[in-house]
């Protein structure tokens, strides 16, 4: 029987007292980077040597830590030596969804599954569960509810997270084992039937210290940015998002795989190109968001991130992004340090494929409202790992103003004002408010919709445009009688 050797791997105290706590059901509340997913990747590769035909599903955030964790358990099992070791990649389909799946079959007849999260991910499997950070998962009480009912035969299940805000069936786990209060909880570990763990950076240190990790926990602190991340990764604070105007849940259904941040101008594009650009120079970063808006579904194809750079060099990037011959319109922030940005790339590529937007309240507002309104209709797709982009959409709250107007902002960090949000409005509101009209001619001359008509009696100007979303463009451009 495999048993835990201390030569053969170095655990701190809290790693030791989370692997040998066999109960049915734990959760931990800790902080991020501290090795919880490496201590339970552990646990199960010891419980998979040790008895045959025990069957583990690893539920993940994204399917890069999906593929993390199995490569974890696979590392665990290669230093045991329990024979052939068969991995294969699977693929599991539920309404239609192709859910990237990871497995690992020992000659004992034990298997260990990883797969993304997805709210029918814990149906149909009798075995043990592990749902790694699943205060992130998207529909997690749905994934929940499929999970738990899998433990009436005595199945495991394991709950590890860092907090992510006061939503979702991790905070409400949490809170009713009295471990969301920013502290290690009160009384004994266990708590009807959880048994409860709870460690944060401070307490993680010294620890982590002791087996050759040091770690500079003010070093961290400034790298966090702002004291909402510090507090929430770090410190184990669940914090409230009663303020926020994008809801975690409509950032979570946004996640896709096929959406990416590296801007790729070979790469080949189905749809049309939109441009959003947040200026900065100094204390903000510049932010280009590209969008290719396939029906009218908007996938993020780019994201360029531009700190402390010469306007000279941040006009010569945004030329060869404008360049792009599928890139129909961009909308540029032309206030303060963007004035003469924009002036420059309207002059190069003309008024109707260049827009300059002046940040005034109410077209914050107008700008919020189209992104909230495209993601609650699921028509906006970001990346599934992108922290940052997450975090700037999250930052965004929604404030009145003593005069009773609507304000939308957010807290300023070192290096942010929520500049990627406001990149990704722009490029929605570039798609929104107008394409410039194609050259030429099309036939027939007269399209009728519904009681009015499309009719064209001249040939298209340049910068003569439609709204991405009329419903005439499935009829071609053209003059609109009323």
């Amino acid at each position: 029987m495999q048993r835990l050797d201390d030569s053969a791997v170095r655990l701190t105290g809290y790693q030791r007292e989370w692997l040998r706590d066999s109960s049915q059901y734990k959760l931990a509340v800790k902080s991020r980077q501290i090795g919880f997913t490496f201590a339970t990747t552990l646990e199960i590769a010891l419980d998979c040597v040790n008895n045959g035909g025990k069957r583990w599903r690893i539920i993940s955030r994204t399917q890069d830590t999906a593929k993390e964790a199995i490569r974890e358990v696979k590392k665990h099992l290669q230093a045991m030596r329990p024979a052939e070791i068969e991995e294969r990649p699977t693929d599991l389909f539920w309404e239609g969804m192709r859910i990237s799946s990871f497995v690992i079959t020992l000659p004992n007849g034990s298997e260990i599954q990883a797969l993304t999260a997805h709210p029918d991910a814990g149906r149909g499997f009798p075995g043990s569960f592990f749902l790694d950070e699943f205060g992130f998962h998207r529909e997690s009480k749905e994934l929940w509810k499929g999970a738990f009912p899998n433990t009436m035969r005595g199945h495991r299940l394991i709950v590890c997270s860092t907090p992510h805000y006061q939503q979702g069936m991790y905070y409400d786990l949490a809170r009713q084992l009295d471990m969301v209060g920013g502290r290690t909880f009160e009384g004994a570990r266990q708590m009807g039937i959880w048994s409860r763990h709870w460690i944060d950076i401070h307490a993680a240190a010294p620890q982590l210290a002791e087996i050759g990790v040091p770690v500079n926990v003010d070093a961290l602190r400034q790298g966090a940015g702002d004291e909402e991340t510090w507090n929430q990764e770090f410190c184990c604070q669940f914090l409230s998002a009663a303020e926020m105007w994008i809801g975690l849940e409509l950032i979570a259904g946004a996640r896709h795989p096929q959406a990416v941040t590296t801007w790729d101008p070979e790469r080949p594009v189905e749809g049309t190109l939109f441009v959003g650009g947040d200026i900065g120079r100094k204390r903000d970063a510049t932010q280009i968001w590209i969008d290719e808006v396939i029906g009218t579904t908007a996938w993020l194809r780019g994201l360029i991130t531009m700190l402390r750079t010469p306007f000279e060099q941040q006009f010569q990037t945004l030329c060869t992004v404008i360049e792009h011959p599928k890139v129909r319109r961009a909308c540029l922030d032309a206030s303060g340090l963007g004035m003469q940005l924009v002036e420059q790339l309207q002059a190069k590529f003309g008024t109707g494929k260049v827009e300059g937007v002046t940040f005034t309240r109410e077209i914050k507002e107008k700008m919020a409202v189209l992104v909230r309104r495209r993601m609650e209709e699921k028509l906006d797709r970001i990346p599934e790992n992108a922290p940052q982009i997450e975090r700037d959409f999250a930052a965004i709250k929604r404030e009145t103003t003593a005069s009773g107007n609507l304000r939308f902002d957010a807290d300023r960090t070192e290096n942010s004002h929520a500049d990627i949000f406001w990149a990704k409005a722009l490029a929605d509101l570039a798609a929104d408010s107008g394409v410039p009209a194609a050259m030429g001619e099309w036939d027939p001359p007269v399209r009728e919709i519904g009681d009015k008509f499309a009719v064209l009696d001249r040939p298209y100007e340049e910068g003569e445009r439609l709204s991405l979303m009329d419903p005439r463009r499935e009829y071609g451009l053209g003059v609109f009688q009323q």
